[in-house]
């Protein structure tokens, strides 16, 4: 129901970024992060990413200059590393050598979750 929203939104070039639809889709993919737990997410669209970040915040999305990675505060205390990047296929996709290194962070990233899962059940 939402994607039909925005789709029709988008047909008629009058979609903006701060408008209901918006936060009901960002209050639902919270929702499920929550609900999931990921280790780590990719946000692979350019407007998805602007539109997390925009809403967000620094404060809930800071960037970890160690690491080189943003990571997602939830209000349990988790950290969940978070990467935003284009898209990975079709006519804009990353170039193969930006796609490699998006691979080899994720797995950096990876590491570093595991590290700290580590650290919080053996302090």
């Amino acid at each position: 129901m939402l994607e039909e929203e925005y789709l029709e939104k988008r047909k008629d070039d009058t979609f903006d970024i701060n408008n209901e639809f918006v936060e009901r889709q960002l209050k639902l993919s919270l929702e499920a992060i929550k609900d999931l737990n990921p280790s780590i997410i990719v946000v692979n669209n350019a407007l998805a990413s602007e539109l997390i970040c925009e809403k967000f915040g620094e404060e809930k999305i800071p960037f970890n200059e160690e690491e080189g990675f943003h990571t997602l505060l939830l209000n349990n205390g988790n950290k969940i590393p978070i990467f935003f990047s284009s898209m990975l296929s079709g006519q804009r996709a990353l170039d193969k050598h930006t796609y490699k290194r998006l691979i080899w962070h994720i797995k950096k990233a990876k590491s570093w979750q595991e590290k700290n899962e580590t650290k919080e059940k053996n302090p």
